[in-house]
């Protein structure tokens, strides 16, 4: 299997879909960083589209507290895939989570390969490289998550965080209208080319 890569994706993508679908689409901006910088996603194909799924920083709410009052990294759940590494003594690090319930699909020109060699923030760096690697070693559990999201959410199952997971069925028409304008315009282009050569 082909090693999954990072992607960012265009903001006018991102913001045509924040307004003509939901809200709760990702911004294309983590708030947790600083710094200027775009979501990184994974690329899952499912039902022939190419869908996005945003790697999000630790939140509290990804931590339980136990009996002895010591934190806990929760369980990665169905739409939720929470990248866990341990070091040679045990202890556990959340390296971040990838949010199944907010992957959308994405023409393939709205997408943007993330070049971990060209990042100048060294300490990102390193972070992504876990989050990769972690990434390509559970592949098979994240696209199974995946395609268990997509068909539950489609098929109308009554479960509560199908309550929060996009509407993949509006998504998709969106993608659809998004790439027939893009179609038209590059069409319309090429007329105008050949008219003005003629």
């Amino acid at each position: 299997m082909e090693d999954i890569k990072l992607y960012a994706v265009d903001n006018d993508y991102i913001q045509y879909l924040r307004i003509n679908v939901s809200e709760h689409v990702f911004a294309n901006q983590d708030p947790v960083y600083k710094h200027t910088r775009k979501y990184l996603g994974v690329v899952l194909t499912i039902n022939d589209y190419r869908y996005y799924a945003p790697l999000s920083s630790p939140k509290n709410s990804d931590y339980f507290v136990d009996d002895n009052g010591k934190k806990i990294i929760r369980k990665s759940i169905i739409p939720i895939i929470r990248m866990v590494e341990s070091d040679i003594t045990g202890k556990k690090t959340l390296l971040g989570t990838i949010k199944l319930s907010n992957m959308i699909p994405v023409p393939q020109g709205q997408l943007v390969l993330y070049n971990p060699d060209l990042e100048e923030d060294s300490h990102y760096k390193d972070l992504v490289e876990k989050e990769i690697r972690y990434i390509n070693r559970h592949t098979p559990e994240i696209l199974k998550n995946a395609n268990v999201l997509y068909k539950q959410k489609k098929g109308g199952k009554q479960i509560n965080y199908l309550s929060s997971t996009l509407d993949f069925s509006a998504l998709e028409s969106a993608h659809d209208a998004f790439s027939s304008k893009a179609m038209e315009r590059v069409d319309d282009s090429d007329k105008k080319e050949n008219n003005e050569e003629i």
